[in-house]
């Protein structure tokens, strides 16, 4: 797992608002933003890659209700020779989004793998994501 620095975000965002529920919560932040990432395979070899990304306020376990998040390809450069058949491809395979107890952030794991195709390259360049977390403050 790699664990994403801030540094490779690029314009993170987050909102915070006021609701009512569910189970005590009252306060939701929704969170987005991109993150660089430049996982390459090439010559027919997968890899698969999960990213961690640290997002929005450090709450307490008590404080923190649920959270959700998504991931969309953003940015992707595939290769070939003249005479490749094309049959690359990158996949997200997992997501999750829950309280990370080492930093009290959210942390949205993604998992992704990218498979090239004989002869090829494809690069993973960038995704984005949006995740929205419910707390009791």
């Amino acid at each position: 797992m790699y664990r994403v620095p801030a540094s490779q975000l690029v314009n993170p965002q987050q909102m915070t608002v006021t609701v009512a529920g569910p189970d005590g919560a009252n306060t939701m932040y929704i969170m987005d933003g991109q993150v660089n990432a430049q996982v390459g395979a090439g010559n027919a070899v997968p890899v698969t890659q999960t990213y961690s990304i640290l997002l929005g306020p450090v709450l307490t376990r008590k404080q923190f209700v649920q959270a959700i998040g998504t991931a969309s390809l953003t940015g992707l450069f595939f290769t070939g020779g003249a005479n490749s058949q094309f049959n690359s491809g990158i996949n997200i395979t997992n997501i999750d989004a829950d309280w990370d107890d080492e930093s009290g952030q959210v942390e949205l794991r993604v998992e992704f793998t990218v498979t090239p195709s004989q002869g090829g390259g494809a690069t993973l360049m960038s995704l984005s994501y949006h995740v929205t977390a419910l707390a009791q403050m």
